[in-house]
């Protein structure tokens, strides 16, 4: 799953993650099972649409503390029988209210009000629950707001 044009994309993402003042972080398990199917592009854009969410929460959370250094932190590995590919990020924007929580992947919902369309995290859960066979969740930890993408590993 991992190629050239991806390294290009994560340089750019981490460059303009760290621009917004917000630090990236990415570890990888040692003897990590990587290699999961599904369809790339659109696993891509759901990464992608989580950073822009992380990135949205620290940004709003700094406009009321100057002095906070954002994070963004990226963990990926194998759950206990290795048959799970398990991709967690974590941020420090502050997490997502409990009266939000449970409408948080409803279609049209948004926190955003005329910014957002409320499709973002919708579609994120239908590519990887329908379309991948995987799980997205979200849950708060620390300050921050954790989401977990779990997707079975490749038979390969």
């Amino acid at each position: 799953m991992l190629n050239k044009n991806m390294d290009i994309r994560s340089h750019l993402a981490a460059r303009f993650l760290r621009k917004c003042g917000i630090d990236i972080s990415i570890a990888v398990s040692q003897d990590t099972i990587l290699l999961a199917d599904g369809f790339q592009n659109e696993y891509k854009q759901v990464i992608l649409n989580i950073l822009n969410n992380s990135k949205d929460a620290i940004t709003s959370r700094k406009e009321t503390d100057d002095m906070m250094r954002g994070l963004i932190e990226i963990k990926i590995g194998n759950n206990a029988k290795r048959d799970k590919v398990i991709v967690s990020m974590l941020d420090n924007g502050g997490g997502i209210p409990d009266n939000v929580m449970e409408k948080i992947f409803e279609p049209y919902f948004t926190t955003k009000g005329e910014t957002g369309t409320g499709i973002g995290l919708y579609m994120s859960k239908t590519i990887i629950e329908t379309n991948m066979g995987g799980s997205l969740t979200i849950r708060n930890v620390n300050g921050g707001a954790e989401f977990m993408i779990s997707m079975p590993v490749s038979k390969l």
